[in-house]
């Protein structure tokens, strides 16, 4: 089969773009992808795992995604340290 990865701009982007960024995200998803088997969210496991910024961007994808976005989700953590 087929595959198709998006990749999409970072969260707490330091110019102030995150807003911007979820409406670009958002808009791709439903324009072109239209359909997804899967959602990684990927998390630097160094920083404050439920930032602001996480917050909002799983709040705007729940609300325009739809409750299926748990089936489909997959959260990544990255920079794990094991001392």
């Amino acid at each position: 089969g087929e595959w198709r990865l998006v990749d999409t701009p970072g969260l707490s982007d330091s110019a102030g773009r995150d807003a911007e960024h979820l409406r670009e995200t958002i808009a791709l998803l439903q324009g072109q992808v239209r359909q997804a088997h899967a959602l990684v969210l990927v998390v630097n496991a160094q920083q404050d795992r439920m930032s602001a910024a996480l917050k909002t961007a799983v709040r705007v994808l729940r609300a325009c995604l739809g409750r299926s976005l748990w089936d489909h989700l997959c959260v990544v953590f990255t920079k794990w340290g094991w001392t």
